[in-house]
């Protein structure tokens, strides 16, 4: 008090109007700051979903890519030659754009976490001309080129999958979660694609085949589950559209004669139209 007793008046003026000024900064600072995190955010969910789609479009390729691979080694290289290798240009065109799109980006602006889980699945992509050149000389066992596949395609989804985490937008976060689940529970039909691909060609089930095939009817209802208890009401509704109508009845024909002819075999499908029907 004695201190305040002892400042001359214009010290205190001085004083009472720096306070408010203090404040203001400090409240501008406050301001700035969160108008900031939020515009960086956003530009982190913006290359988010670039970077979603990009991936998803390999992952989409490389899905064809195992079920016409699965095909072909099924059948001893008698099926699916010419398809497979026009699929291969495809998936290529995807992997290239890619990558192009990933040497435009700001690295700063995809998360750590995101971004590692990203580098490792390109390193495993890297391994994906031998598998092809395995392939092609039907040195490959069939169950192990469709692991391959269904290896790196997990680690892309995983990738897609680390988006949901950037974001403090509840809405966002569902969202996203949502279209991982679905992304999850289409690459289980892939798969299931691959091995009856591998099945219908060779005209029967191997045990390992069997119980793959099994466990991804359950793995794809489970996802698809989890996706329609969180997904948007829009996200529903283009879902219905989609899973309606001959086509997808015609998948669930086949799959019923797959269960039920799995201990004889001569299932009488044709794996080219069990393959163009599923996809």
């Amino acid at each position: 008090m004695k201190f305040l007793s002892n400042m001359t008046i214009k010290m205190k003026v001085l004083i009472l109007s720096v306070i408010p000024l203090l404040a203001i900064l400090i409240y501008t600072s406050i301001f700035l700051y969160d108008h900031y995190k939020s515009y960086s955010e956003s530009q982190i969910i913006e290359n988010s979903v670039h970077l979603a789609t990009k991936i998803s479009a390999v992952v989409h390729e490389l899905q064809k890519e195992r079920g016409r691979t699965a095909g072909y080694l099924g059948s001893g290289g008698k099926k699916f030659k010419f398809e497979l290798q026009q699929q291969r240009q495809l998936t290529d065109q995807k992997i290239n754009q890619l990558k192009s799109y990933l040497n435009q980006v700001d690295k700063d602006e995809i998360p750590q976490s995101t971004y590692t889980k990203l580098q490792t699945a390109l390193s495993e992509l890297n391994r994906l001309n031998l598998i092809r050149s395995q392939v092609d000389s039907l040195s490959i066992p069939v169950e192990e080129a469709i692991n391959y596949y269904t290896n790196l395609n997990k680690l892309f989804l995983e990738t897609i999958g680390s988006f949901a985490k950037n974001s403090s937008d509840a809405t966002i976060t569902k969202e996203l979660t949502a279209y991982t689940d679905f992304l999850f529970a289409k690459e289980r039909m892939g798969i299931e694609r691959a091995v009856l691909s591998a099945v219908f060609a060779e005209n029967s089930f191997t045990p390992a085949l069997y119980t793959k095939f099994i466990s991804l009817l359950s793995e794809q209802k489970a996802f698809l589950t989890a996706f329609k208890i969180i997904a948007p009401d829009d996200f529903l509704q283009k879902y219905q559209q989609i899973v309606s109508g001959h086509v997808v009845e015609e998948v669930k024909k086949m799959e019923k004669i797959a269960i039920q002819k799995a201990n004889e075999g001569n299932f009488g499908i044709d794996p080219a139209y069990w393959f163009d029907t599923i996809t």
